[in-house]
């Protein structure tokens, strides 16, 4: 599914990451390998995000 995000999304465009969920501590591996293997920037946090930017 993230992959599917990750290409819908135009390059320069962001994507966010609720660490507030109760699901977070499940998917963080899962954020981890896509942000080793996609091609993306982690910018920010903010909050309770985190934000990625799609570089390519």
């Amino acid at each position: 599914m993230i992959d599917l995000f990750t290409a819908q999304t135009d390059i320069g465009g962001y994507l966010l990451f609720y660490t507030g969920s109760f699901a977070y501590a499940s998917a963080e591996p899962i954020i981890a390998d896509w942000a080793r293997t996609a091609q993306v920037d982690e910018v920010a946090s903010f909050k309770t995000l985190r934000v990625f930017r799609k570089t390519g």
